[in-house]
C-alpha cells in the first residue's frame, strides 16, 4: 500500500491565519523570520541488491552530509545503531525482515532511503555507549527541526498480532520514542513520539503507519541526540515490543 506523511502543523493552519488576521498589525516590533532549514541527505550512500546499505555489516559509521549516525556490531554479530535502507513493500511480522517500513516506501516515494534504528536496552550511559545517536562529524552543535518516523513492519505486525513473546496491542497500550537532546553545558531535554497509543478497541487505530513528523525543536541547540524506546509490553527480562523504528528527512535549523 501507499501511504503518505502528515505534519501535526496542518491541523493548526487555519488558528493560526485566524489569530494572524485578528491581531495587531500596528506595533512598531519587527516580525521574527522563520528559521531556515536544511535537510540531510541519505542519496549519497550505497545500497547491496536488496537495497540495505552496503556496508551494514562493519563497524563503519553511517556518514552523511557532516553528520554521523551510529552504527554497530554486537558480540553476537546483530546490527545496533541504524541501518539505512531504501526497500519497498511491507515486510513481515518476523525478526529475519527488520529493514522495511509498514508504509511500504520511503518518506518521499519508493525507492528513497530511510533509516531502520534498533535500540539496545544494554547501551552504557555515556553518548559515545548510547545505540541510536546522531551528531555532527565536527563536534558542532546544531538545531535540530524534525525527523519524519514511523514503524517497522516488524514491530507494527507484532504489536498488532502479538507473537509467542507479546501480546496484541490492545486498549492502553503504547510504544514510544524518545530522543534525547544534550546540549553543549551537558544538561538534556527530551521529546517524545508515540509509536503506538491504543485507545479504542480496534489496535490498529492506535499505532502508526504513515510517516509523521516528530518535532525536534524542544531540543534546542545541542551537541547530539540519541533515541531511547519503551513500551507498556514490558516484563521480567525487559522490553517485548521489537526494539525497532524508522527515520526519515532529518531536518536541522540553519544558522
Amino acid at each position: 500500500m501507499t501511504k503518505r506523511y502528515f505534519s501535526v502543523y496542518a491541523l493548526f493552519l487555519p488558528a493560526v491565519v485566524l489569530m494572524t488576521a485578528c491581531g495587531d498589525n500596528n506595533s512598531d516590533e519587527p516580525i521574527p523570520e522563520e528559521p531556515k532549514t536544511e535537510t540531510i541527505s541519505l542519496g549519497t550512500l550505497t545500497f547491496d541488491p536488496d537495497n540495505v546499505w552496503a556496508e551494514n555489516n562493519t563497524t563503519a559509521q553511517v556518514k552523511v552530509e557532516g553528520f554521523t549516525f551510529s552504527h554497530s556490531l554486537s558480540e553476537w554479530d546483530t546490527v545496533e545503531g541504524f541501518t539505512p535502507a531504501c526497500q519497498s513493500g511491507e515486510g513481515a511480522a518476523t525478526y529475519t525482515d527488520p529493514y522495511r517500513v509498514i508504509t511500504g516506501e520511503g518518506p518521499t516515494g519508493a525507492g528513497t532511503p530511510y533509516l531502520i534504528g534498533f535500540w539496545s536496552s544494554r547501551e552504557g550511559e555515556t553518548f559515545a555507549e548510547r545505540s541510536c545517536t546522531v551528531a555532527r562529524t565536527d563536534g558542532k552543535p546544531f538545531v535540530p527541526e524534525h525527523f519524519l518516523v514511523t514503524n517497522t513492519s516488524y514491530a507494527y505486525y507484532t504489536m498488532e498480532r502479538g507473537n509467542d513473546f507479546t501480546h496484541p496491542f490492545t486498549d492502553g497500550d503504547w510504544f514510544k520514542l524518545t530522543a534525547h537532546g544534550i546540549h553543549p553545558d551537558g544538561t538534556e531535554d527530551t521529546a517524545d513520539f508515540f509509536l503506538a497509543y491504543c485507545n479504542s478497541g480496534k489496535a490498529t487505530d492506535g499505532i502508526v503507519d504513515r510517516w509523521a513528523y516528530f518535532d525536534l525543536t524542544p531540543l534546542g541547540e545541542v551537541t547530539g541526540i540519541y533515541f531511547t524506546l519503551s513500551s507498556s509490553d514490558t516484563g521480567e527480562w525487559g522490553m517485548n515490543t521489537p526494539a525497532y523504528f524508522a527515520l526519515g528527512d532529518f531536518t536541522i535549523q540553519q544558522k
